[in-house]
């Protein structure tokens, strides 16, 4: 495990660290299980014959347990090390949940959300001057690894242009015509939500995903924003105002499976080197080791 290093974070508290080599002050134990596949309910049709016809299935929330050893330098130290990591996994009220952060050594990070169930009510069993064990029970909403980087993708007469995003509020969207089928590739393990940004002037604007999507059937004017998010089902302007009333009937917020897959988007009437439309997603994966 020493290729990735798990971290615990939280908007406004210190990153916790989770040593696997045997180091500390926190240290990640082998008891720790969950890292994999998430729990999966297939669904099946049984009639009156023999057997079933199976119908799909969901993806349920991520058990998580986490064997954690802390490793401190008295009493003391050690019942502050228990205070930090409580105060750091506990879910507050209206705040974002804390986040189990894997980094692998080629700078990839994949984050997965959490809200803590039980381990820290303290077993003297487990615990020594200098030390103590417990094991974390964690309960992960989204069961999916998510990418803490987007990945972005612009149709330019009839090319594509790919890249990294590591910061979602510094996209720079290039220049096109915004018309083409591009061939995309999501390296992910699962489908990902995608959220497209669609710069004027120009429209009505069509996005397909395989052949399923949507039309913005206003036209934008030069400079006009729009942003199609795709995870809140939101379409708002650069002024932050719903323009969802834009969209043609029947809309369909088209995912990006993971593998290949092929995007089409067109937008009317658009202007070389001024209109564009890009997409970005964060690709998501199921297992972690």
């Amino acid at each position: 495990m020493s290729d990735v290093t798990f971290t615990i974070e939280r908007t406004g508290f210190p990153t916790i660290t989770l040593d696997t080599e045997g180091g500390g002050p926190y240290g990640l134990q082998v008891s720790s299980a969950g890292l994999g596949v998430a729990p999966i309910s297939p669904r099946f049709l049984e009639g009156a014959g023999n057997g079933g016809i199976y119908q799909g299935e969901r993806v349920g929330m991520r058990p998580l347990d986490l064997g954690i050893i802390m490793l401190g330098e008295d009493r003391l130290h050690v019942g502050e090390l228990i205070r930090d990591l409580a105060n750091l996994v506990r879910a507050r009220k209206n705040k974002p949940l804390p986040k189990l952060v894997a980094t692998y050594n080629t700078g990839e990070v994949f984050e997965l959300p959490f809200v803590y169930v039980s381990g820290l009510e303290l077993d003297y069993t487990e615990a020594l001057p200098t030390m103590y064990r417990a094991q974390l029970s964690l309960m992960c909403p989204d069961p999916f690894w998510t990418a803490r980087d987007a990945v972005t993708f612009t149709i330019q007469n009839n090319a594509l242009v790919e890249g990294l995003l590591p910061d979602l509020a510094e996209l720079h969207v290039m220049a096109s015509s915004a018309i083409g089928t591009v061939p995309i590739t999501n390296p992910g393990d699962v489908e990902a939500d995608v959220t497209w940004r669609i710069t004027g002037p120009g429209g009505p604007v069509t996005v397909q995903v395989d052949g399923v999507g949507f039309v913005y059937e206003a036209a934008l004017a030069e400079e006009e924003v729009v942003i199609v998010d795709g995870r809140q089902k939101t379409v708002i302007d650069q002024d932050s105002v719903s323009q969802y009333a834009n969209l043609g009937t029947a809309p369909k917020f088209p995912t990006l499976p993971a593998g290949a897959s092929n995007v089409f988007i067109s937008m009317t009437d658009a202007v070389a080197n001024v209109s564009s439309v890009t997409g970005f997603y964060k690709p998501r994966r199921e297992v972690i080791f």
